[in-house]
């Protein structure tokens, strides 16, 4: 799917964002995005950077 935007959203909200791999691309369409997983041992696996919390 594409999304045409005129300018980036402020936040994204990815759930079940695993080891962070859909998280990383979120940051082409918006300035801080946030994920969330059930699982602590995938969230120690996320990818986690400067916009990515």
């Amino acid at each position: 799917m594409i999304i045409h935007l005129d300018k980036k959203l402020n936040n994204a909200l990815d759930i079940a964002c695993g080891t962070g791999l859909s998280t990383k691309v979120l940051l082409e369409i918006a300035t801080n995005v946030y994920g969330t997983d059930a699982s602590q041992e995938m969230l120690n696996f996320a990818v986690q950077r400067g916009k990515i919390h």
